[in-house]
């Protein structure tokens, strides 16, 4: 093992001294703060301001949508609405004003809206959710009031009528309660989740290119004659794991600083929080699926003499670790759904999906145990069929194998 950890040393001192390294540890983390915190700062102070033409053709409600108690009521506070009148302007006039970029849009009610259900909306940007939810929610209000007067409802009947109730997000653990803004918490588990897909990927491809760079230079022959070829993998997977641990362990600090800073009320925005069980299962996550995928990649560099012939099979290695972003959607909504469970239990999915489904809820003992004892006999494995192909191919240049030939090499 003393050869091994010479090799460990060397590889750990050759990542930490180099500037990329230190680039990405103080890059990333500022990178993923924008994320997590800037869209929320920036929607929580949103204060656009819109110019809609409403061509009311019932006649009936424009007066309300315009009352300024009314438009109050309606809770227009993330998106001003400049409502005018456009009951003198043709459909072909407004639309010519939409148009001309003269106003943002314009609202067509229809001549029954209390039989039919629809109107329309007609702007340059349908993709603006927050301010076509803002229209609905007035003309609707306003159809409830007048609905409300016209049955000769009381003013007190018709305040319970359009008296609305907002949604604080509050978290049960542990018996506990926890607030948490529902776009905090989702960007923060967005942010986790990236960190940890970002750190399995890119130390597992450092390993590939430093293979491949050790077989071109011929420096893996000097090497292979005073330690074996699997104590060289195990010293080079481990040297990197280190040097990413070091990495993950200043962001964490970083955070923490940070958090720190926000309770004392030295910053402007919270940040969210995150449990110790979190803390703790991301570094383990980390080192499993880092060693799981770091042993495959340096197997594969081993098969290869140029890291371009090496990349058209690392994309295979790349799609169990593109799964889990393409399902991160539906673990978040159903984390102890069937699939979910399933899914997450399997090896290669495992660091990045059940950790994503601790993120939102941590799951049974028994899952965790089980999720943890098959990755963990899964790595093992993988350590074992590596190394033996690693021992043969990294001796041998020039000729691709097939895989008749990479099946003697285990069995040898």
């Amino acid at each position: 093992m003393g050869n091994s950890f010479v090799v460990l040393k060397k590889e750990y001192l050759q990542l930490v001294r180099s500037i990329s390294f230190w680039i990405s540890t103080i890059f990333f983390p500022l990178l993923m703060l924008g994320i997590m915190v800037l869209p929320v700062i920036l929607i929580s102070k949103q204060k656009a301001s819109f110019d809609i033409y409403i061509k009311d053709n019932s006649m009936v409600l424009y007066d309300l949508i315009k009352d300024e108690k009314f438009e109050k009521e309606a809770g227009l506070s993330e998106v001003k609405l400049n409502i005018k009148d456009g009951k003198d302007f043709s459909l072909d006039d407004l639309k010519e004003k939409v148009e001309k970029k003269e106003i943002e849009g314009f609202l067509l009610i229809p001549e029954n809206p209390f039989e039919t259900k629809e109107m329309k909306y007609y702007g340059r940007n349908l993709s603006n959710f927050s301010l076509i939810s803002k229209l609905e929610k007035i003309v609707n209000k306003a159809l409830q009031k007048k609905t409300s007067e016209e049955l000769n409802l009381g003013k007190e009947a018709i305040d319970k009528i359009l008296h609305r109730l907002n949604i604080e997000g509050i978290k049960v653990e542990k018996g506990k309660e926890k607030k948490e803004g529902a776009l905090t918490s989702f960007f923060a588990i967005l942010v986790m989740f990236m960190i940890l897909y970002t750190a399995i990927l890119g130390y597992g491809a450092h390993i590939l290119r430093a293979v491949i760079e050790e077989k071109n230079t011929r420096v893996v022959e000097i090497l292979v004659s005073s330690i074996s070829p699997f104590k060289l993998m195990v010293g080079k997977i481990l040297g990197v794991a280190f040097a990413g641990m070091t990495q993950i362990l200043i962001w964490f600090i970083a955070f923490f600083s940070l958090s720190f800073a926000a309770s004392q009320g030295l910053m402007l925005q919270k940040l969210p929080q995150f449990s110790f069980v979190q803390i703790i299962f991301f570094a383990v996550f980390f080192i499993l699926g880092y060693l799981l995928y770091a042993s495959l990649y340096a197997a594969l560099g081993s098969m290869f003499s140029s890291e371009q012939e090496a990349q058209h099979m690392a994309t295979i290695l790349i799609i169990p670790l593109i799964i889990p972003i393409l399902l991160m959607q539906m673990i978040i909504q159903d984390p102890n759904s069937t699939i979910a469970t399933i899914l997450s239990l399997i090896p290669f999915f495992t660091p990045l999906l059940f950790y994503l489904r601790m993120l939102v809820e941590v799951p049974p003992l028994w899952e965790i145990f089980l999720a943890l004892t098959l990755t963990s006999l899964s790595v093992v494995f993988i350590i074992y069929l590596s190394s033996k192909i690693y021992r043969v191919g990294i001796l041998m240049y020039g000729k691709r194998p097939n895989f008749q030939e990479i099946l003697k090499w285990i069995k040898s």
